[in-house]
């Protein structure tokens, strides 16, 4: 049994269950009213009201780009103001909307910074400190309203409000000790096996400065909106807009919609409830929908910028974020606006002028309603970079925004979906994958946002017909129930055929990853036929990633086999593999290539690439002259060196010299790598006198340009100085047969990089697949230096939502 699938499968489901039983409240709170009860006292709110609620939700975006300088000021790192309110304003629209601020947000900070110079670990830092910030905000705002106004828990949850005095205060005196830690804490603090530096007292009070004044800006947005009757002050309405937002991402509902909402309800008193909820709607569209649509065009504009060469040059550097953070920007705006058309389709505008033909209108709802729901399933593929998600969800905007004029609506929203669809335009160059939709499939979290989604218009639906509405549906007298029934339908159809599309492996011939090996012009691509890795292939079966599962990962060993252009898609179908079967793609020793970054992959160096070229590789010359005297001294010492297949009485020689070397490496410990089949590849070997001394087997790429070597093996009686004489003749080989570079070997990071166990031993043979097992790092790298190898930077890709919401992740895998 899939264990992490079934955890994520029940996390989804308890999401729903929790929206679906705000929404019960909701409804049993309106049960006096109707929708247009909630729709007439949404437009009563005060043109006054909203500008308030526009500068307050501007100054609170502002104090949010406070929370990522701060943390950058606590690494010690440097950016322009204009780079970080960027970072964080993007960022924060899309996680306030999609939920998961660690996640989604910190995936787009993550593309962002590090196009600026950060590290991952930085960025992680900065998503930590940004984390920690408004946890601290939240808890003393929170704590002083239940100190301040009691009553507004008390009452609802009917406590004595000595004991909700006692929380807060309790509360406070938590967070204030946290400020008096980083008083008298110099030294890293240990939690829960993990290296956190303490801020300063005076950053700690900086944090809780600027948390507050976020969160009072947010709560006041919304205050600025609720009608006259609520009977809460400014002071106490905080506090219920603090607990309301911590109940939210508590639910793990996406943007915690409908959990927040009744909150806010529930703890507000004296206001009716349709006044609340139509000033709850008036808040969503100004504090969440209008800073995302915001995000979703700038992006879009910059791309546009980015064709006009004369400013190409100027903006290339933050064109790099752009075209990477816009896919995930437009998933979230396609989803906002697919269901806010589902949900215009079932509930109409009021002020909405009268379509000229009532069977046009009929037609209209129904087409939005469809067209609503398949943008919020299609939302999926574009953040995945499908061009078929880019053209139909072009499609469906321009489809609902026919519909809308149909309908008769006002045509504000059809404007905004026109700007989508004229952002989408712009940015086309982003969707580049061929993969179709129904291949993609439907994750399992986001069959549960889709299931949110619709569940939001069955509620609207019972809310339209509270007071006994019109079910008439074969009389065509409600279009609503038929809006919501077609939407319903094709929605579960659409989750039930997507969630048993997705993540199917293909399978291919017996011998197909030899017969791609053996074409490969990577020399290291034999890594593939080692025992106990596994493979994912390309629809056409050129080309594959040979992994090995390590507990919940997939660890990719290096970079894809095949042709380069078959790379993309099959990247991404590796990532799509293990999402579905409940692990984490990871790519292990890799390049940094922006194939990577737009996996969602952050790179974190894991090691440099020891590289000879050997159209540079001249005995003659004074820098090899050590290397020159040594193989001098082998050939009058009768050392002949030869390349040839393996055969039986090879065989048996090998397998002699590989049990010495290796209880002279290993005492006690069998060569396991010994058993990989390579018999189809050559063997160089090394004799001195007729007597095997050293081997190797030899990694060619079929192009005859890159060489390498796998299994070093050298008698322990002539010590080091034979794998020295075997590898120089071997690059002396490779470069009369006119090979331009050799793999020398991999140098990790860290102090140990040989304390790898399990099934990462496989990983641990190709950081060092010579097998040297030098002491450390640094004599790996002196032994090295007779060949005087150019170093090129490898890199670990993991997903950047992992390294970012677990920076430990990173230095784990790296080590």
């Amino acid at each position: 049994m899939n264990w992490s699938r079934l955890t994520g499968a029940i996390g989804t489901l308890l999401s729903v269950a929790i929206f679906v039983g705000a929404l019960y409240v909701l409804y049993r709170a309106l049960d006096k009213y109707e929708l247009t009860d909630v729709l007439a006292r949404l437009g009563e709110i005060g043109g006054g009201a909203v500008m308030v609620g526009l500068a307050a939700t501007a100054g609170s975006y502002v104090a949010l780009s406070g929370f990522d300088w701060l943390a950058l000021h606590h690494l010690r790192r440097r950016l322009p103001y204009r780079r970080v309110l960027l970072a964080s304003f993007t960022s924060h629209a899309v996680s306030h909307s999609a939920g998961f601020g660690a996640l989604t947000g910190g995936a787009i900070r993550y593309r962002i910074y590090s196009a600026a110079g950060l590290s991952v670990l930085e960025v992680a830092g900065v998503v930590l400190f940004s984390g920690v910030t408004f946890a601290l905000g939240a808890l003393t705002l929170g704590a002083l309203a239940l100190v301040v106004e009691p009553g507004v828990v008390a009452v609802p949850a009917g406590t004595d409000e000595g004991w909700v005095r006692w929380l807060g205060l309790a509360t406070v005196g938590i967070v204030f000790s946290y400020v008096a830690v980083g008083r008298f804490q110099r030294s890293p603090l240990r939690l829960f096996g993990r290296s956190l530096v303490l801020p300063r007292p005076r950053v700690a009070a900086a944090q809780l400065v600027i948390a507050g004044l976020d969160l009072c800006l947010a709560s006041a947005a919304l205050f600025a909106l609720l009608p006259a009757e609520a009977a809460i002050s400014y002071p106490g309405f905080v506090g219920v807009y603090v607990l309301a937002n911590l109940m939210g991402v508590l639910a793990h509902v996406p943007g915690g919609l409908g959990v927040f909402e009744t909150a806010v309800i529930v703890m507000v008193p004296g206001a009716p409830a349709d006044a609340m909820l139509g000033a709850l709607l008036a808040f969503r569209g100004i504090y969440f929908l209008l800073p995302l649509t915001l995000g979703a065009i700038l992006l879009g504009a910059h791309e546009a910028l980015l064709r006009g060469r004369f400013l190409q040059r100027a903006t290339a550097s933050a064109g790099l974020w752009a075209r990477e953070a816009l896919p995930s920007v437009m998933a979230v705006a396609a989803f906002a606006a697919g269901a806010l058309l589902f949900y215009s389709a079932i509930i109409g505008v009021e002020g909405a002028t009268a379509p000229p033909v009532a069977a046009l209108a009929e037609a209209a709802h129904l087409a939005a309603g469809l067209a609503g729901v398949s943008l919020v399933i299609c939302s999926r593929g574009l953040h995945r970079r499908l061009s078929s998600a880019y053209r139909w969800a072009v499609i469906l905007l321009v489809i609902g925004d026919v519909a809308l004029v149909a309908m008769g609506e006002r045509h504000v929203f059809a404007v905004v979906l026109a700007a989508l669809a004229a952002t989408l335009t712009v940015a086309r160059g982003a969707f580049y994958r061929a993969t179709s939709l129904c291949a993609l499939g439907l994750s399992g979290s986001w069959a549960g946002a889709v299931a949110v989604a619709i569940c939001g218009g069955v509620w609207l639906l019972m809310l339209n017909i509270n007071n006994g509405g019109d079910l008439a549906v074969f009389e065509g007298e409600d279009r609503s129930v038929r809006v919501v029934l077609a939407g319903a339908a094709w929605g579960l159809v659409a989750i039930v055929a997507l969630l048993n599309a997705g993540g199917r492996s293909r399978t291919a011939a017996a011998g197909a990853a030899a017969s791609i090996v053996g074409r490969a012009t990577a020399a290291a691509a034999p890594l593939a036929l080692l025992p106990g890795v596994r493979h994912v292939f390309d629809k056409s079966g050129q080309a594959l990633i040979a992994y090995v599962p390590c507990g919940l990962d997939w660890i990719a060993i290096g970079e894809p086999v095949g042709p380069p252009e078959l790379w993309p898609d099959l990247a991404w179908e590796f990532r799509e593999q293990a999402e579905h079967a409940g692990t984490r793609p990871v790519f292990w020793n890799v390049r940094a290539r922006p194939l990577y970054h737009d996996l969602g992959l952050a790179l974190s160096l894991t090691g440099e690439m020891g590289i000879v070229q050997l159209r540079g590789f001249d005995l003659t010359t004074e820098k090899y002259a050590h290397l020159r005297d040594s193989l001098r001294g082998a050939a009058h010492d009768d050392v002949a060196f030869e390349l040839t297949a393996l055969d039986r009485a090879l065989s048996r020689e090998v397998r002699a010299l590989s049990e010495d070397w290796w209880s002279s490496q290993a005492p006690g410990q069998g060569d396991g790598l010994a058993e990989a089949d390579y018999s189809g590849l050559r063997l160089a070997t090394l004799r001195r006198r007729g007597r095997l001394i050293a081997c190797a087997q030899v990694w060619a790429g079929a192009d005859g340009v890159e060489l390498s070597a796998d299994l070093v093996r050298w008698c322990p009686a002539m010590g080091t100085v034979a794998r020295e004489w075997l590898l120089g003749e071997l690059m002396l080989w490779g470069r009369t047969n006119g090979f331009e570079r050799y793999e020398l070997a991999l140098v990790p990071t860290g102090e140990d990089p040989f304390d790898i166990r399990g099934k990462l031993g496989v990983l641990a043979a190709y950081a060092c697949h010579q097998a040297l097992r030098p002491p450390g790092v640094r004599d790996l790298r002196s032994w090295m230096h007779a060949f005087h190898p150019e170093w090129r930077p490898r890199y670990f890709g993991i997903p950047a939502e992992l390294g970012l919401s677990s920076p430990g992740g990173v230095s784990e895998f790296s080590h």
